[in-house]
């Protein structure tokens, strides 16, 4: 009898037993591969059907949550349509009080430069009065949307402005700016009036004789830098450094 080409007498006892134990082996290991092969097979179909039952408890849940979201966004605009001005959502309103002289109409056009600037609405005056000034500050203030930012491109004096004939005083002002936050006075002489207008937290004023186009310009500088959300000091200075040098000699902040 030969075991891998060795004859049965030849062969040492132990060298009979290695031969004997590596062919037990090799038939367990035959024997063993195809129920491996099936563990495996059944663990990963196993896996498989978690992740499928995963993903489709993951998908329910989202179904859910994207109609919570519709629910809550169909509400948004049925309070959207129940609120004919959302407020917050307005530009703030820069006034533009003009007097009645056709020269004081380069402001309006400084202005509206501004205005393309898409942070303020421009709303005007002209030629304004002390009773047109008036109903149109209390008629924004009882909507609830006060207005904050006011220029007033006029002629002036220590004793006050001029409306269309009439003299408007620093009490009268200050009566009637309560809810104002900045206002500019782009008028001759107009510094003793920042002096008494306390109700306003800033007022912009000049203390000499100015020209139109002089004027002008400061107030495009000037409202260009509020409009950027720069604070009023800041804005002042930047207007200033870019003003003609006669004019940044003048003009005054009261804060």
């Amino acid at each position: 009898m030969q075991i891998n080409g060795q004859s049965l007498n030849g062969m040492s006892a132990v060298a009979l037993v290695v031969a004997l134990g590596a062919m037990g082996i090799a038939l367990w290991r035959a024997r063993r591969t195809p129920s491996l092969i099936v563990s495996r097979e059944k663990s990963l179909e196993n896996q498989v059907n978690e992740l499928r039952a995963t993903v489709d408890t993951l998908q329910r849940l989202l179904y859910q949550k994207q109609g919570e979201v519709d629910a809550l966004a169909e509400r948004v605009r049925a309070l959207e349509r129940l609120t004919p001005v959302a407020y917050s959502r307005r530009l703030p309103i820069l006034l533009a009080v003009l007097g009645d002289d056709p020269a004081l109409s380069i402001d309006l056009a400084s202005l509206r430069e501004v205005e393309r600037q898409g942070k303020f609405r421009l709303s005007r005056l002209r030629p304004a009065t002390m009773a047109s000034l008036k109903s149109m500050l209390d008629r924004h203030r009882a909507s609830g949307d006060p207005i904050r930012y006011v220029h007033m491109a006029v002629h002036a004096c220590p004793e006050g402005v001029d409306l269309n004939g009439e003299l408007v005083t620093a009490a009268w002002l200050s009566e009637n700016l309560k809810s104002v936050d900045v206002l500019l006075i782009g008028g001759c002489r107009s510094d003793a009036l920042g002096d008494w207008i306390g109700i306003v937290p800033a007022v912009v004023t000049m203390r000499e004789d100015v020209s139109h186009t002089d004027a002008a310009q400061f107030a495009r500088l000037f409202w260009g830098g509020i409009s950027d959300g720069l604070e009023v000091e800041v804005a002042f200075d930047a207007a200033v450094e870019r003003s003609p040098q006669g004019l940044a000699e003048f003009v005054e902040l009261h804060l």
